[in-house]
């Protein structure tokens, strides 16, 4: 009897197959209408749009597909649609469960054209709604549009302990909360190898990668991302907690009203290393190169190549900092803000504004080089320090402001400052500092801290060293330069660290104003020429190309530079 009625069950299959409807009986694996046996072996394959439409009808008739591998044989077409419904819708599925895909898709190195999701307001957008569990790999989506009120991404709206790996997307992706190019949102699972080229609009967790993500890693990917919102919009995630983002890069253009960053928008408790941004960052408040607002998140050998524009606290690696570590941490880009901005922080104090208390921060083995302006409290590394150890950092960037600018940090509090310099002039209505601007009344600890005496004024804090002082290593105190420390070499004449890069290419600033123009490439091509002589800081600044002298090719460079190539 049960073998008849699975001859049954078998010819009624396949006499919808060939009307083009599957049948397909919720929670029943074996049904699915594909070539092959879904084992890593014999993976069912995927040929084309109307499987995708099959496996999408499949699992959100409660086919969750777990433990089966799927793998695509030919490009798709999902234009041919009116519009796609995503693969595992994340409703429910009547049964105290939702509607997932769970199993293993390998893209086989296709691509998914034309693919256009509008959702609903529940969310769950892409081209897959929510995966548990499982892998995703091998996949390019190109010129998607993909909407939703919350968990929209282009290849999908929630991940729940999926594997993505080497999946790249060209999308637009708009809603409201909790979107990004690869997926919206993401708990768990890891995110490898993965690219994304996305326009994107939303309000809150927006990103190039990842919208919202908790305990997630984030590892070699990038992302080309032009994103607006409101707050936590970042360049590869707009909010992360528990999260790990190691070896990613970012470009593009981010803006967002609060705590916008190149990487990162606003994480807490995770880790953040050897990422480089090269995206322009703006907001109003708490914009940063590497992150907008970071908690409890040590970041370490990360570069700012991006240019950061916005409101107070603005900083060139974060914005805001509320305990974790900066270490090895480089900004070569400028930083323009009003209260509060800094070449490597905008603001840090022990917690209180995030909720929390006691958290101090750590800064070490750090540098800036890009030019640091603002209205009050404007620092080389720092614009407000407060609960902060700093040391074993320096600043070669001019910082200026309208109150309170120092060649290290504006404005500090309950902090240690050690082995720090700056060769960056220093200028402000009142006061400037070579080192600090102004210590509030808690004060401040500062140990062989020096400044070059061309910078400003003088500071009582630090001590003034000439420009040939500063090339001999016996100048600086306190300084290690068996084990942190090195100098000359490279085009770079002053003190540098041993584990972070020299500072190039260079801006081609060689009189120093914070800008490059017409007037720079000039001044190096005089330099060049032998017609003028430049102090080592001057062929610092000019000398483009790393090589130890001014050149021609300088001058050439200064001045694409000036024309905005």
């Amino acid at each position: 009897m049960k073998a008849a009625l699975r001859k049954i069950a078998a010819y009624a299959a396949a006499l919808m197959m060939l009307t083009c409807l599957p049948v397909f009986s919720a929670g029943q694996d074996d049904g699915l209408p594909f070539e092959g046996a879904g084992t890593p072996e014999e993976p069912f394959l995927i040929s084309g749009a109307e499987d995708l439409r099959v496996l999408s009808d499949a699992v959100n008739s409660g086919t969750d597909c777990e433990g089966l591998c799927f793998l695509m044989t030919e490009d798709a077409d999902l234009s041919i649609f009116s519009g796609w419904t995503p693969v595992g819708s994340g409703l429910d599925d009547g049964n105290g469960d939702v509607l997932a895909f769970c199993g293993t898709f390998d893209g086989g190195g296709h691509t998914v054209s034309g693919l256009t999701v509008s959702g609903g307001p529940f969310g769950h957008s892409g081209l897959f709604g929510m995966t548990r569990g499982g892998s995703v790999r091998d996949l390019l989506i190109d010129g998607a549009e993909v909407g939703g009120a919350s968990n929209a991404g282009a290849l999908v709206g929630e991940s729940v302990g999926t594997v993505i790996e080497n999946v790249s997307v060209n999308a637009y992706v708009y809603g409201q909360t909790a979107l990004g190019g690869i997926a919206g949102s993401a708990a768990g699972g890891r995110f490898s190898g993965c690219t994304a080229d996305v326009v994107m609009e939303g309000v809150r967790s927006v990103g190039g990668i990842l919208g919202s993500a908790r305990d997630t890693q984030v590892v070699n990917c990038s992302a080309r991302t032009d994103a607006v919102g409101d707050e936590f919009v970042g360049g590869m995630i707009g909010i992360g907690q528990g999260v790990h983002i190691g070896n990613c890069t970012s470009e593009g253009a981010v803006d967002a009203e609060k705590d916008p960053g190149g990487i990162a928008g606003y994480c807490f408790d995770s880790f953040v290393l050897n990422c480089v941004n090269r995206t322009s960052v703006s907001g109003r408040e708490r914009p940063g190169g590497i992150a907008g607002f970071a908690q409890n998140t040590p970041f370490e050998d990360c570069l700012n190549l991006g240019s950061i524009e916005g409101g107070r606290f603005a900083g060139g690696i974060c914005g805001s900092c509320a305990g974790g570590s900066l270490t090895r941490c480089v900004n070569r880009a400028s930083v323009c803000g009003t209260e509060y901005t800094g070449g490597l922080l905008g603001f840090t104090d022990d917690g209180d504004e995030a909720g929390d208390s006691g958290l101090d921060c750590t800064v070490s083995q750090c540098m800036n080089t890009g030019s640091v302006s603002g209205t009050w409290g404007v620092g080389g590394l720092i614009g407000d320090a407060h609960d902060a150890f700093v040391y074993d950092c320096f600043n070669t960037a001019p910082v200026s402001a309208d109150e309170y600018a120092g060649g290290v940090v504006g404005y500090t509090g309950e902090s240690s400052f050690a082995r720090c310099y700056n060769v960056g002039n220093v200028a402000s209505e009142y006061p400037a500092g070579g080192v600090v601007g102004r210590v509030s009344y808690t004060g401040a600890e500062f140990s062989d801290c020096y400044y070059i005496d061309s910078c400003c004024g003088g500071d009582e804090y630090g001590a003034a060293l000439s420009a040939y002082e500063l090339l001999d290593a016996s100048s600086y105190g306190g300084f290690d330069f068996e084990n942190v420390w090195t100098i000359g070499g490279d085009g770079y004449p002053y003190a540098r660290l041993h584990d972070t890069a020299a500072p190039l290419p260079l801006s081609g600033d060689a009189n120093g104003d914070g800008t490059v123009s017409s007037a720079d490439a000039l001044l190096a091509l005089r330099c060049a020429m032998g017609l003028v002589t430049f102090t080592p800081l001057q062929i610092f600044r000019a000398d483009c190309d790393g090589d130890g002298v001014v050149t021609a090719q300088d001058a050439v460079y200064a001045m694409r530079v000036s024309m905005g190539y």
